[in-house]
C-alpha cells in the first residue's frame, strides 16, 4: 500500500502576498482516548463535491457555481482514532534492570526504576482520561507472569507495575513472555482495539525448539506451546545470545500472525552492545518497523518520547498532499485554494459535527500564472494549538511552508513547515476547485465515457461524494486524478501523501486510492433553422441561397476576414448550406447538434438569390440555450416568440451602403430588399445536469 522514498519537493512559484486574513478559532474539547495508531499508515481520503448545484456543501470555501465545476477535498489524519482500547505492558525485570540508569548523575535511578516511573505515567492517561480502558500488566525475566488482567482501577495497575518493575537475578526469556501475551489476548473476545507495549533492555537469553512430536506435553506440566519442546534451553547468560535470537525472531512473527488484529510496540532501553542480537527480535515483534522504538541509556527524553508514542500515536513532519489532475480536467479560473484543519470526531478521523468550524490554514487562488497567497497569523493558530490541544509545536512555529502548481504537469501540492508536527486530534485537508476541459466535454458530448472493463465505463469508487452530494461514488464519468492507463490506479508520486515518522531518516509515500469522477455537462440542445424570406413580404421564401458556417476556434488554423481582422474558425458544414423550397435550411439536422456548441458563429453567405446581391457576413453567439446577438447592430434584429428566436437581416435597395454595426466595413449594392430569418426553434430542451445525477 505505501512505499518509502526520498523526499523531493516541487519547485516554488512566487507568492504576491495580500492582506492578512482573519483567524477563525474553535472552542475544541480534548479527545478522551487518544491512543491512535494503525500499524503507522496515517488515515488519508479523497472526496469531489459537484458546485453546479449551488455549492451548498463547499460554500465556505468557493461562490463557484458553474455546471462544469467542482472541487476535491484531499483528508489527512494522525492516525485512526479508535474505540475505547485494552493495552497489555510487558516488561523486563530481568537481573540487567537493576543498572544505573545513568552514568553521569544520581547512580541510585536504575532502568527499572525509570521504566516504573513512565509506566505509571502512561497508564494514568490512559485510565483518568477513559474509564473505558482496560490495561494488563505482564513481568518476566527467566520466567513471565501475568502481574493483573484488563483492569481500570489506577491503584491496581500502579501496584502491578511496581511487581514488574523490581528486578530478579535471572536472565531474559522473551519467548515465555511472549506466550504469556498471547494466551492473555487470545482470551479477550471483545471487539476493542488492542494494543502490546513490550520493554526490554537487551537480547533473549533463553529459548524453546521446535518438535515434530504429537505427543501431549500438557499432562506433564511442563507444556510450552505447540510445535515446540517443553524444556527450554539457553542459561540466561550472553553465552546464549547467539543460540536464542532465530528461535525468538521465528516465534514473535508467529504470534504477530496468531494476533494480526493486536498492534505491537517493541521498545529497547540501553540496548548497548546487545543491539547486533536485540533490534532484529524487536524488529519481528513490532508491527512495524515504525513501531520499533528505542531509549539510550541516561536518555530521558528520549524513553519519555517512547511511552508517549503509545499514548498519542506515531508524530510525523515533513508532511506533503500532491495531488495531480487528469487530461480531463484543469485548475478552475480562481482555484479558491484552501488547507484547513479541524477536530476529528469518529474513529475514521472524518469530521462529523456539521456545527464546527474549520481553521483556515492557507488561503489562495490560481490567475492562470502564479498562486497569490494571503497571509496567516501563525502565533494565533499555535497558541490555540498549544494551549488548547496539548500541541507538540511550540508557540509561532509556522504550519505551512507553500503551495506549488505546475500547469504543465497539472499537479498541486501543499508543502507544510518540514519541522512542524502534525497534530493527532486534527484531520488536514486540501482543497481547490478544478473544472472540466473543453476537449473533454467535445469527446465526450455524448456520456459515453471511457471503458475500463469489458463492458464497465469509467465510474468513481464508493465513498467519494463529499458532504451530501451524489455525483461520484459508483457514478458513471471521468477519473478527475491522473491514473495509470494499463490498471486505471492512482500512482504514487501523483496522487499521494508523505511524511517522515519522528526519529526516522526515509520519507513515507501513501498513495491515495480512491478515484473520483467528473461528468461531462450534458450541453444545452440548439434545434436551428435557418430560413431566407424577402423583407417587403415575409411570406415570401427565397430558395436555393447558399451560405458556410463557421464557429471561432482559437486552436484552428484556418481564418476568415472579419472587420478587416482575421479571425480563427472551423468550417461546420462540408457541403454549401442550401436553403430549400420553403427558403429554409435544418441547422441542426444537417451541421449536428454535437457541433452547435456553445460559442461565436459566423454566417457566411456564398450565393445570393436571383436577383439579389450577396449581404453579410453575420455572427451570433450560442449560450446557455439562449441565441444571442448585438444589441448594437442595427442591420441584425433578434426578436424571441416563445422558445424560439427569429433574426432578420435588413438590407437596402439603394445603390452602395455600408452596413452598420455588422460584421464589417463591406459594402454592398442592394437591388433588392431582403430578410434573412435565422429561427431557433426550440431552444427546446436544456437538460441540466442536475437531471443527469440523482439530487441535481
Amino acid at each position: 500500500m505505501y512505499a518509502t522514498s526520498k523526499s523531493n519537493y516541487a519547485t516554488e512559484f512566487t507568492f504576491y502576498k495580500m492582506s492578512n486574513m482573519t483567524q477563525v478559532l474553535i472552542q475544541n474539547k480534548k479527545f478522551t482516548n487518544q491512543i491512535d495508531n494503525t500499524d503507522g499508515i496515517f488515515p488519508h481520503t479523497k472526496k469531489i463535491d459537484y458546485l453546479g448545484d449551488g455549492g451548498n456543501d463547499s460554500k465556505e470555501y468557493t461562490e463557484v457555481t458553474d455546471s462544469d465545476a467542482y472541487r476535491l477535498y484531499l483528508d489527512l489524519a494522525s492516525n485512526a482514532l479508535p474505540e475505547p482500547v485494552d493495552v497489555v505492558l510487558v516488561i523486563d525485570q530481568s537481573n540487567s534492570m537493576n543498572e544505573t540508569w545513568s552514568e553521569t548523575w544520581n547512580n541510585s535511578v536504575t532502568k527499572a526504576s525509570k521504566v516504573n516511573q513512565e509506566a505509571k505515567k502512561l497508564v494514568n492517561k490512559i485510565l483518568t482520561n477513559s474509564g473505558d480502558n482496560r490495561i494488563s500488566v505482564i513481568g518476566y525475566a527467566e520466567a513471565a507472569k501475568t502481574q493483573i488482567t484488563w483492569s481500570s482501577n489506577l491503584n491496581n495497575v500502579e501496584a502491578a507495575i511496581n511487581r514488574a518493575t523490581t528486578p530478579k537475578y535471572e536472565g531474559t526469556n522473551m519467548m515465555d513472555a511472549l506466550r504469556e501475551t498471547k494466551y492473555l489476548l487470545n482470551n479477550n473476545t471483545t471487539s476493542r482495539k488492542k494494543y502490546v507495549f513490550f520493554l526490554t533492555d537487551g537480547a533473549p537469553t533463553f529459548y524453546y525448539s521446535t518438535t515434530n512430536s504429537e505427543e501431549n506435553e500438557w499432562s506433564q506440566g511442563n507444556y510450552f506451546d505447540e510445535g515446540y519442546e517443553p524444556d527450554k534451553k539457553g542459561n540466561g547468560t550472553e553465552n546464549s545470545l547467539a543460540s536464542s535470537k532465530e528461535p525468538t525472531i521465528a516465534y514473535a512473527k508467529k504470534v504477530r500472525e496468531e494476533l494480526k488484529n493486536v498492534t505491537f510496540y517493541a521498545l529497547g532501553v540501553d540496548i548497548g552492545g546487545d543491539s547486533t542480537y536485540a533490534d532484529p527480535v524487536l524488529d519481528a515483534i513490532a508491527s512495524s518497523s515504525d513501531l520499533h522504538l528505542t531509549a539510550e541509556k541516561g536518555n530521558s527524553e528520549q524513553l519519555t518520547e517512547a511511552f508517549e508514542t503509545l499514548l498519542r500515536g506515531l508524530e510525523a513532519n515533513q508532511l506533503s498532499i500532491t495531488d495531480t489532475l487528469s487530461a480531463y480536467v484543469d485548475l478552475n479560473q480562481t482555484a479558491d485554494i484552501v488547507v484547513t484543519m479541524q477536530e476529528r470526531t469518529d474513529i475514521s478521523g472524518n469530521c462529523q459535527d456539521d456545527n464546527q468550524e474549520a481553521i483556515m490554514l492557507w488561503k489562495g487562488s490560481w490567475n492562470g500564472q502564479r498562486i497569490i497567497a494571503e497571509e496567516v497569523d501563525t502565533n494565533e493558530v499555535s497558541r490555540h494549538m498549544k494551549y488548547s490541544h496539548d500541541d507538540r509545536n511550540n508557540i509561532g512555529t509556522s504550519i505551512m511552508k507553500t503551495i506549488t502548481y505546475n500547469p504543465d504537469t497539472k499537479q498541486i501540492k501543499a508543502i507544510f513547515n518540514p519541522y512542524y508536527k502534525i497534530n493527532g486530534d486534527y484531520l488536514y485537508t486540501l482543497s481547490f476547485n478544478i473544472v472540466v476541459t473543453e476537449e473533454a466535454k467535445e469527446e465526450f458530448s455524448d456520456q459515453e465515457y471511457p471503458m475500463i472493463g469489458d463492458n464497465e465505463m469509467m465510474k468513481g469508487d464508493l465513498e467519494t461524494d463529499y458532504g451530501q452530494n451524489t455525483t461520484s461514488s459508483n457514478q458513471i464519468g471521468l477519473f478527475a486524478n491522473k491514473f495509470n492507463e494499463s490498471t486505471y490506479q492512482q500512482e504514487e508520486g501523483n496522487v499521494n501523501i508523505s511524511y517522515r515518522v519522528v526519529g526516522k531518516k526515509e520519507v513515507t509515500t501513501e498513495v491515495y486510492q480512491e478515484r473520483p469522477v467528473v461528468q461531462v455537462p450534458e450541453k444545452d440542445a440548439y434545434n436551428l433553422v435557418l430560413t431566407k424570406v424577402d423583407v417587403t413580404n415575409t411570406n415570401m421564401t427565397l430558395e436555393g441561397v447558399q451560405f458556410d458556417l463557421y464557429r471561432e476556434d482559437e486552436t484552428s488554423n484556418s481564418t476568415i476576414e472579419i472587420d478587416g481582422k482575421e479571425v480563427k474558425v472551423v468550417k461546420l458544414n462540408t457541403n454549401s448550406l442550401v436553403t430549400d423550397e420553403n427558403g429554409q435550411i435544418d441547422l441542426t439536422t444537417i451541421i449536428g447538434n454535437s457541433k452547435l456548441i456553445d460559442g461565436t458563429y459566423y454566417l457566411v453567405e456564398t450565393k445570393a438569390y436571383t436577383g439579389y446581391k450577396i449581404s453579410g457576413p453575420y455572427s451570433f453567439v450560442l449560450s446557455s440555450g439562449n441565441v444571442m446577438i448585438d444589441s448594437s447592430n442595427t442591420m441584425l434584429v433578434s426578436t424571441k416568440e416563445g422558445e424560439s428566436y427569429k433574426l432578420t437581416v435588413k438590407n437596402t435597395k439603394t445603390a452602395s451602403l455600408p452596413e452598420t454595426g455588422g460584421m464589417g466595413t463591406t459594402t454592398f449594392t442592394v437591388i433588392g430588399i431582403t430578410t434573412m430569418a435565422v429561427a431557433a426553434i426550440g431552444i427546446i430542451y436544456t437538460r441540466k445536469q442536475q437531471e443527469h445525477r440523482g439530487e441535481r
